[in-house]
């Protein structure tokens, strides 16, 4: 926020207000059931963060690198403050991982593998 802190005191720098400033929260509801997969993700608005969210995929993939198949959550509404996105997909193809992958302004991507076990 344009703030900068010189001082030679112990002091503790709060990491919430650095985070919020950069991101706005996200927290992925995952269900699997069967051959289909739902996703929706909520975006919880703070502020005006430095990355703004631009897109989120969830992506099928064989090992670390190759995508098998890849979904974008779509914008669905917002309400108190949160952003919601969502999808629902059957994978093509046998897959060992999935991921969540995040786009945000700046060319900056984040990408989370979700445990499936």
């Amino acid at each position: 926020d344009g703030e900068t802190a010189r001082t030679s005191e112990i002091r503790n720098l709060g990491l919430a207000k650095l985070t919020l400033n950069l991101f706005n929260p996200l927290h992925l509801n995952l269900n699997l059931r069967g051959d289909e997969i739902t996703a929706t993700l909520h975006e919880r608005e703070s502020g005006s963060p430095r990355f703004e969210l631009q897109r989120v995929y969830l992506e099928t993939r064989q090992g670390r690198d190759r995508v098998l198949d890849k979904w974008r959550l779509e914008p669905a509404v917002l309400e108190n403050g949160q952003r919601i996105y969502e999808v629902s997909a059957t994978p093509s193809r046998t897959f060992d991982s999935l991921y969540v992958v995040a786009e945000y302004s700046g060319a900056l991507v984040a990408e989370k593998q979700i445990p499936l076990r």
